[in-house]
């Protein structure tokens, strides 16, 4: 499944939320780069990294900007309140995530 494929569910899961983006340009801070962000009507602000790869969530993972979710605090109040990592079925196990993390799976149909 491609990355836009994935995207594009989660435009149609969230279509009912006050903002829910394709997050090109962040404008949330300069550590945020998701690749889809939802605002909800009590204001929560999530972070939807899409990962078509095991080996592509395994690069992201590394990333610096991900420190944002560390108790340090220089990021207190600049973080989204949720970050999930979106995948097709089978790309990550659950024993991979980073206790900062929530996990969707998805199965969309065209």
């Amino acid at each position: 499944m491609k990355a836009d494929e994935l995207v594009q569910c989660l435009h149609s899961r969230f279509s009912h939320y006050p903002i829910a983006v394709t997050n090109k340009v962040s404008f949330l801070n300069a550590y945020c780069d998701a690749d889809f962000v939802t605002v909800s009507m009590g204001a929560i602000v999530e972070e939807f990294e899409v990962k078509v790869s095991r080996s592509d969530y395994l690069r992201d993972a590394k990333k610096t900007r991900h420190k944002i979710y560390s108790d340090h605090p220089d990021y207190r109040g600049t973080k989204p309140n949720r970050f999930w990592y979106v995948t097709a079925p089978d790309i990550i196990n659950l024993a991979d995530l980073p206790s900062y993390a929530g996990w969707m799976e998805l199965q969309c149909v065209s």
